[in-house]
């Protein structure tokens, strides 16, 4: 409805697009002022490079180093939920399939996987550029590398990533009751384009339910790496003068107080919102507890 596209006020202007990594075909069809902004940008980059080769590495990354299997580390009950789950979005999905992988990274799966469960023709969005990009025959990158980004996700003990996972499975469970799956509500949230609503999402649907790791979640995964991508999108322009940019990242790094155009601003560099909506009422979500 409304797409989360920014200008960056460069010469020529650049473009900051908000996606989202889920599989929908829905998002098949760009925007026309989305196209249009992408078809002049001479170079897309992603959040992390999206080749075949940094995908490995991203892979790779995502399983365990630590001689333990995912049996060996999740209490019985959170791993007979998480098979229920599995089960749930497809009937051969197991644990098994997930045994080497570590804790955050099956927790990061669970929305992907319900979601392409649902809408088999989807491809992510970020993904889905990244092709256009390549075919059009644009320079491509991002503004993290793989270890960085993995990096984030690392830092937290076993003990916080598991109670990662329960939670998601819990607003999973819940979403379930009220016939709308959690990662159809992310959907219809990223469709409306409302961007002010999004620390109320963040509310209804935290990372972990421990306010402790929460707040921690929210720096190291958002904030943190808000700053670094501000960062990096400064350095990009400045080293590639007289060109326009198309830079895609997820949607959750655009909304808050410390968001990449919030970094951005205070690097010198001002944004303006192209199609805003014309109401900042906030939508509301429903509760998961």
């Amino acid at each position: 409805e409304r797409p989360l596209l920014w200008m960056i006020r460069s010469s020529p202007p650049s473009w900051l697009f908000g996606t989202i990594h889920l599989p929908d075909e829905r998002l098949n069809t760009l925007p026309a002022v989305v196209e249009s902004a992408f078809e002049q940008s001479t170079a897309f980059y992603a959040e992390i490079p999206l080749g075949s080769a940094m995908q490995l590495k991203t892979t790779r990354g995502m399983l365990r180093n630590d001689q333990r299997l995912l049996t060996q580390v999740l209490p019985p009950q959170t791993l007979a939920r998480l098979q229920l789950r599995l089960r749930s979005i497809d009937p051969n999905l197991s644990v098994g399939e997930f045994i080497g992988m570590k804790t955050w990274a099956v927790m990061m799966s669970l929305l992907m996987l319900d979601h392409k469960a649902r809408h088999p023709l989807g491809v992510p969005l970020d993904l889905r550029l990244y092709e256009l990009a390549q075919q059009a025959g644009k320079h491509t990158g991002g503004l993290e590398s793989v270890q960085q980004q993995l990096a984030y996700f690392d830092q937290f003990s076993e003990q916080e990533q598991i109670g990662m996972l329960d939670n998601k499975l819990r607003q999973m469970d819940a979403a379930e009751l009220r016939q709308t799956p959690l990662s159809e509500i992310m959907m219809q949230w990223y469709l409306r384009g409302e961007i002010s609503s999004f620390a109320e999402m963040l509310e209804h649907y935290p990372i972990s339910a421990d306010r402790a790791v929460q707040q921690r979640a929210e720096k190291r995964l958002i904030s943190d790496r808000n700053k670094r991508m501000a960062v990096s999108i400064v350095e990009i322009l400045r080293l590639h003068p007289g060109q326009s940019h198309f830079f895609a990242i997820g949607a959750a790094h655009l909304g808050g107080d410390k968001s990449v155009q919030h970094y951005l601003k205070q690097l010198g560099l001002a944004t303006r919102r192209i199609g805003a909506p014309a109401s900042a009422t906030a939508e509301r979500f429903p509760q998961h507890r």
